[in-house]
């Protein structure tokens, strides 16, 4: 009985640390093979603000003694022109001509009840309301898109009505401003053209969707309104992951809930981009102790690649989570 106790008590024990693995942080610090000094490395999560990194563990004392920080590519170009994904940027304010009451309204024959059924309907003009009060039962569904993607960035950035003129950074912009004021050498992975051909390969993959009918338009707009809220339920549990430095978890979460399309579009060719940064992020380590700051899809497992935690333990680093 007492035997069986004991298992019991293990069994528990193992599943109350399940969550606490090697792997499920975002702060990493790299030592052993050789290395006179530890290098470091930290995992983005682009709907962060930069100020997160403030409240890291550790992370402001290892940031003080390193010499040096490497970025995925080139800092000094536009966070707008970056692989992060459009969908994730800050609304921008842009240019805007006086629209018609056309290009914002159905025309009189048409009604989302007539074309979509009284039912979702009624979701959608819900939801609109609730994240845009201003919202009209009749508006075109094009326009209410724009506007229902706009409030869900707003909320994915964490961009309020008392913060919108500070503006979003996001960590990597952050860390790398702080770097050059510091006077701190700063390094890239990689050029900002395999960044920009990304970003390209995103646009083109969005502009050869076929237009929509207004019954598909409006559809499209109810499944937005009907996902909406566990999708900013996603969000919130995204960033509070991140902040608890669970960075195995958030991956799970992406690569998991349906609710996360979207999240990781600038995943592209990410194997392939953590090869050619494995060719040089030995070298460059073992020049000169090294803060790495990359996205955390490409630091730990995901569907595309083992991550380059494990591409370091594999070539004989010690590679130890800080939390």
């Amino acid at each position: 009985m007492i035997k069986i106790l004991i298992v019991y008590l293990s069994l528990l024990s193992s599943l109350a640390v399940s969550g606490q693995t090697a792997t499920n942080a975002i702060l990493f610090k790299i030592s052993g093979n050789g290395l006179k000094s530890p290098s470091y490395i930290l995992g983005t999560f682009h709907l962060m603000r930069g100020e997160t990194v403030c409240s890291i563990p550790e992370f402001e004392k290892i940031y003080k003694a390193i010499p040096q920080v490497c970025f995925e590519t080139d800092m000094n170009r536009n966070p707008s022109s970056t692989a992060m994904g459009e969908e994730v940027q800050p609304p921008q304010a842009k240019p805007m001509y006086k629209l018609t009451p056309q290009e914002i309204l159905l025309p009189a024959d048409s009604t989302y009840d007539k074309i979509i059924g009284a039912e979702k309907a009624a979701e959608v003009d819900t939801v609109m309301k609730t994240v845009f009060p201003m919202y009209v039962s009749n508006m075109r569904p094009t326009y209410a898109a724009i506007i229902l993607q706009m409030m869900y960035s707003m909320q994915m950035l964490g961009i309020t009505q008392e913060n919108m003129q500070k503006g979003f950074t996001p960590i990597d912009y952050y860390v790398h401003a702080q770097a050059v004021s510091d006077g701190k050498s700063v390094e890239m992975l990689e050029p900002f053209a395999v960044q920009d051909s990304i970003l390209k390969k995103m646009k083109m993959q969005k502009s050869a969707s076929k237009k929509q009918t207004l019954a598909e338009e409006m559809n499209s707009l109810s499944d937005f309104c009907h996902t909406y809220s566990s999708k900013v339920q996603l969000i919130n549990k995204l960033k509070k992951l991140y902040a608890e430095g669970r960075g195995e978890d958030i991956m799970l979460e992406l690569q998991n809930n349906q609710y996360a399309s979207g999240l990781t579009s600038g995943l592209f060719d990410v194997n392939k981009r953590n090869a050619e940064w494995m060719k040089k992020i030995p070298q460059m380590i073992k020049k000169k102790p090294t803060l790495i700051v990359v996205g955390l899809a490409h630091l730990l497992k995901n569907k595309d690649a083992e991550g380059i935690v494990a591409n370091l333990k594999s070539l004989g680093y010690k590679v130890e989570p800080i939390k």
